[in-house]
């Protein structure tokens, strides 16, 4: 049994640089590596268990979704998520469908173009 816990997740994540090197010189890593080559789905589980066996690496995320009362994937924000985007320390927010939604498109246009001002 190997001494990492083996966690699943994402596929896709977004680092800093200096996030990213520490991982990449995560003294775990190699091991990790190995044991997850025979593992049929390691690609979902590599980049969640190096993470959550990395001393070095805080969690921050900097997009922003909300999976709330939705299992499986995030619902479509809406302008009631607005608050909660522009409160949040996020650089993109994810899943805004501008068919369904152009107020809340409109409403950030409004918020970014203020920043400028």
């Amino acid at each position: 049994m190997s001494r990492f816990p083996v966690s699943g997740g994402w596929l896709w994540a977004t680092f800093r640089r200096d996030a990213l090197n520490d991982l990449l010189n995560e003294p775990a890593l190699l091991e990790i590596m190995e044991m997850l080559s025979t593992f049929i789905c390691s690609d979902e589980l590599f980049l969640p268990t190096l993470l959550r066996s990395s001393s070095a690496i805080k969690p921050h995320e900097i997009s922003y979704w909300n999976f709330h009362l939705n299992l499986g994937s995030p619902h479509d924000l809406t302008i009631h998520d607005l608050d909660h985007i522009c409160h949040s320390d996020a650089f993109f927010a994810r899943k805004v469908d501008y068919r369904k939604n152009p107020d809340l498109i409109r409403a950030i246009e409004e918020k970014i173009s203020s920043y400028s001002e």
